[in-house]
């Protein structure tokens, strides 16, 4: 059995601050509680800091935390420490802020992977995967890789990006983040006042 390695440290100021290291590769979801419940359990005046240093690994686990993360009431901020490497791009990218040390790499690639059983589930197996893959990089990436770098990636061509390459496109992230929220918050402010016309029709009526 392997030791479990603390991988998760608190302190308590005003609120609660947890750092959360990702480190080597990330392995299979079971290793990863006690990071997950950090999350689940964290409140809006928190602050939850993930360190990262990772070549990737399962793609199920990434998108775990990645939901962890999106469904995470504190502010969520990732520092790339060193690598940050295929599936750890996934974690990287669905934070709320980044902090991209000197010296740090990147990769983004297609995903790899293998399957076993009998003929026709293979087959169905390859498909389901792959369009599951293609399906969270292209909302993982948005706004971080052009579509045509997009296509590359599933055509299996090798993204590198170092600090300054990464803090550019983050800026393209951050627009278009702030262009969707406006949209959202123009889409609620029409909801508003149409429930507002029909509650005035409502009185009318009666």
């Amino acid at each position: 059995m392997k030791p479990v390695i603390n991988k998760v440290y608190s302190r308590v100021k005003s609120a609660m601050s947890s750092d959360i290291y990702i480190s080597g590769s990330i392995g299979e979801p079971e290793l990863y509680i006690e990071e997950l419940q950090t999350l689940r359990e964290a409140q809006e005046s928190d602050d939850v800091t993930l360190y990262i240093n990772s070549v990737g690994g399962y793609v199920s686990t990434a998108i775990q935390i990645v939901n962890g993360i999106r469904n995470c009431k504190a502010k969520v901020t990732a520092v790339i420490e060193g690598e940050c490497h295929s599936a750890a791009t996934y974690i990287f990218l669905a934070c709320d802020e980044w902090v991209v040390n000197s010296g740090v790499l990147m990769l983004i690639h297609n995903y790899s992977g293998g399957a076993y059983g009998k003929g026709v589930d293979l087959i169905d197996s390859v498909k389901a995967n792959d369009k599951w893959v293609k399906n969270i990089m292209a909302t993982i990436y948005e706004g971080f890789l052009s579509p045509g770098e997009l296509e590359l990636v599933n055509s299996n061509k090798d993204i590198w990006l170092e600090s300054e390459e990464i803090l550019t496109r983050l800026d393209n992230v951050v627009a278009l983040r702030d262009m969707n929220e406006e949209i959202d918050r123009e889409e609620l402010r029409k909801q508003t006042l149409e429930r507002v016309k029909e509650l005035a029709r409502s009185d009318e009526e009666s």
